[in-house]
């Protein structure tokens, strides 16, 4: 690499390759895990012969107790929606990438995944969805190209259906502070994100009164069904 792209290397969405190619979240969420562990990556480059990538963590002393396991996140308990199937989670992200993990993570937390790649194809997906099933929650990029961005796929969705929750994401900060007065309801998750911060972000949003929930959880189906 470049001096100038090892130092922009570890910065989320920046990249060197064309457009549609990379969304520059590897090393931003590698250097993300390092740092959560109180450790540090460190990169070393020159054009020409290579680069090298080191996560370094700190060791654990021998007499520290194992730590315990933490307790699962407590979410209230549903008790008057009675639902025959897991939440419906609409996915709508213009990365490719980033769209195969969302829907990943939330498959595999037992939820129903519908995708798109753009504000446009998100609101006429959203349509034909609605022709015979719900959508429980909109979970959207902000920024896409296009004629619609996030915020205008969600009014327009919750026009059709007031009763569907909605989880941003974005890893523009500027554009929260413009665009973000416009739905003070709206949740917002930045980029790149964890897992747990995706799973706990959208449990959040499908719970919100007033906002399509509070709902069942996927695991409640399971227990129900055992």
């Amino acid at each position: 690499m470049s001096p100038d792209a090892l130092e922009r290397a570890t910065q989320p969405f920046f990249t060197t390759k064309p457009v549609g190619k990379g969304t520059g979240l590897r090393l931003a969420m590698a250097n993300g895990f390092v740092r959560q562990s109180r450790g540090r990556l460190e990169v070393d480059s020159e054009v020409g012969r290579g680069t090298i990538i080191r996560m370094l963590f700190p060791v654990a002393r021998g007499d520290m107790a194992l730590a315990q396991p933490q307790p699962a996140a407590h979410h209230p308990a549903i008790a008057n929606v009675e639902l025959d199937r897991p939440e419906h989670v609409l996915v709508v992200e213009d990365s490719a990438e980033v769209l195969e993990l969302a829907q990943e993570i939330l498959t595999g937390a037992g939820y129903r995944v519908t995708t798109a790649i753009s504000g446009e194809e998100g609101l006429r997906t959203s349509d034909a969805v609605h022709a015979d099933d719900t959508i429980d929650l909109l979970f959207t990029d902000l920024v896409m190209p296009g004629g619609m961005n996030g915020l205008d796929l969600a009014d327009a969705i919750s026009e059709r259906d007031s009763g569907v929750s909605v989880l941003l994401t974005t890893g523009y900060n500027e554009e929260l502070v413009v665009g973000g007065l416009r739905r003070r309801s709206s949740d917002v998750l930045s980029k790149p994100y964890r897992r747990s911060d995706l799973l706990d972000r959208v449990r959040q949003a499908l719970n919100r009164l007033g906002s399509g929930g509070p709902r069942r959880r996927p695991s409640d189906f399971d227990s129900a069904e055992a």
